[in-house]
């Protein structure tokens, strides 16, 4: 108690207890700010992965659609996705940019790019097997087909068969390595985040106690009554000389 209270005695210590709060503060504020936008990484690598996904799981949708129906349609369908992921046409909210493009404008690390593009690159790849079925049925149409039936089945194994559904699944799988390589990287720095907040917070409560306990120990010292010491003057001694007794004759 003896060095504490010599410590609360320290004449400025209520502002620098003061600046340390008040810094502290705004690291706090900016940390917590920090987490948010990596919170938010991760919503936008997980809106990207689908992003992927679903319009994969559509080309191979309108694909088997238009082998197995003929139906031009369809054909149109599969067209307009690819060039909305290539960027050759606008997405639905008039954005005209490839997929790669989009995600490059995120803050994603360089290797998370490239595994999101791979994925892109590997749907692409998929889409040549759905662009020679469509081939396929197309000459069957036109009669340039030496036998409609082989080619029907060709056709149907492109985009049914065992293959194909390897390169879906190596698809899926490049999307999930996206999406979870993102998350560890942000979820490391939300923890350390949290660690520093936590380390705030504890420093400004000590601050703050230690402010109250300054104040409260001014406060006292304020109230106790001082007392005056009265300095005695000095007692000037007179020195009586002995008279002198007349001599005698």
């Amino acid at each position: 108690m003896k060095y504490l209270d010599k410590f609360i005695e320290i004449p400025k210590l209520p502002f620098i207890l003061s600046g340390i709060i008040f810094i502290s503060s705004l690291i706090f504020l900016s940390t917590n700010k920090y987490a948010a936008e990596q919170t938010q990484i991760q919503h936008r690598a997980m809106a990207f992965a689908f992003l992927v996904g679903k319009s994969s799981d559509d080309l191979t949708v309108y694909a088997r659609y238009y082998v197995t129906t003929k139906n031009p349609v369809w054909r149109e369908k599969f067209e307009e996705v690819l060039k909305i992921r290539a960027g050759e046409m606008p997405d639905k909210k008039g954005i005209q940019k490839s997929l790669v493009e989009k995600a490059k404008e995120i803050d994603f690390s360089k290797d998370e790019l490239n595994i999101y593009e791979s994925a892109v690159k590997q749907s692409n790849i998929i889409a040549g097997r759905e662009t020679e079925a469509f081939k396929l049925i197309a000459d069957m149409r036109s009669g340039k087909s030496y036998n409609a039936e082989i080619d029907e089945v060709k056709a149907q194994e492109l985009m049914f068969g065992n293959e194909y559904q390897r390169h879906k699944n190596e698809i899926m799988a490049t999307i999930g390595k996206f999406h979870d390589t993102v998350k560890k990287r942000t979820d490391e720095k939300i923890a350390l985040s949290n660690t520093i907040e936590w380390c705030l917070v504890t420093l400004i409560n000590m601050c703050l106690l230690l402010l109250v306990m300054a104040l409260k120990h001014k406060e006292e010292l304020e109230r106790k009554p001082v007392r005056r010491i009265v300095k005695k003057k000095p007692v000037r001694r007179v020195v009586v000389k002995p008279k002198q007794l007349p001599s005698s004759p």
